[in-house]
Parts: structure tokens; C-alpha cells; sequence
């Protein structure tokens, strides 16, 4: 996924939304294995505009991503 450097980075990676404007729902990725058969968010692209919940500061697409909620456009 795009997240997977957040996700190597010591497990900080909690959970992405991403709310889509195509059908007007929201979609979700959780890194947990419980979650590998309900995750929603599938692929994302230049532009998508996502919630992301990370435990640790850290880089991401030349930002910085901060413990908490995040919103962010993806390169």
C-alpha cells in the first residue's frame, strides 16, 4: 500500500479514511490482521484527500505526519 513505509515505521499506522465523492461513502484501511477481510480502501491516488491516525511523528511524502489525526492530500 502507500502507507507502508507508516507502517514499518514501528506498527504507528492506526487506521486511513478516505471519503469518496464517486458513491458518497467512506472507505477505511486498519493495518491489524483482524481487519485484512474489512478493510474498504483498496488504492488511492494523486490528490485523494485522507484522514490518516498514526501513534509516532514521522515523515511522509515530504511532510510530517503527527501523533493523532492527520489530514493529507497524497503525492
Amino acid at each position: 500500500t502507500i502507507f507502508a513505509d507508516v507502517i514499518a515505521n514501528d506498527d504507528s499506522l492506526v487506521r486511513v479514511w478516505r471519503f469518496s465523492n464517486a458513491d458518497q461513502s467512506w472507505n477505511f484501511y486498519d493495518p491489524r490482521p483482524a481487519f485484512a477481510s474489512a478493510n474498504t480502501l483498496v488504492k488511492t491516488g494523486a490528490g485523494d484527500i485522507v484522514w490518516v491516525n498514526v501513534t509516532a511523528e514521522q515523515e511522509f511524502q515530504g511532510g510530517t505526519l503527527f501523533p493523532g489525526w492527520n489530514l493529507i492530500s497524497l503525492n
